[in-house]
């Protein structure tokens, strides 16, 4: 019997207003729109409401456009349909969509030497500066608050 090799895991990065997400791809289909009945849904206006197939086969991704007006851009070429493969950059109207695989996480091994900040939480306001005195930049009063 063959040995069967573990699927990868990925992510979709999508890069829209300045803005990018990480979605993990868990299953093996995804439809890509502006609907809220999508899958992965899109806060682009130009973007057809059900805009992409995005599809798994093992460690391969293929696509398939859902009857747009313009084509995905694959590579500065349109095209309807096609494999997208990890790394490469889909455009679809102002939204860039790119697979990315995702590595293990590092196991964590704490130190007695090092110390190691897990989580940090600010539970007052800033002070005010007295009238009169030099203002400080956002910069020295973090590191300030740090300390």
């Amino acid at each position: 019997m063959p040995e069967l090799q573990p699927q990868a895991s990925y992510r979709l990065l999508v890069w829209s207003d300045g803005a990018v997400r990480a979605i993990p791809l868990r299953g093996e289909r995804w439809v890509i729109g502006r609907s809220l009945a999508c899958d992965i849904v899109l806060r682009d206006a130009v973007v057809n409401r059900r805009r992409l197939m995005l599809e798994r086969k093992g460690n391969d991704f293929a696509f398939q456009d859902l009857g747009s007006d313009n084509a995905p851009m694959l590579g500065g070429k349109a095209t309807r349909k096609g494999k997208l493969a990890a790394g490469q950059t889909l455009t679809i109207g102002g939204t860039r969509l790119v697979i990315e695989p995702r590595t293990a996480p590092l196991a964590f091994r704490p130190s007695a030497a090092t110390p190691t900040v897990i989580a940090r939480e600010i539970a007052d306001e800033d002070p005010a500066i007295p009238h009169g005195s030099a203002p400080t930049t956002t910069a020295s009063r973090v590191l300030q608050r740090m300390e």
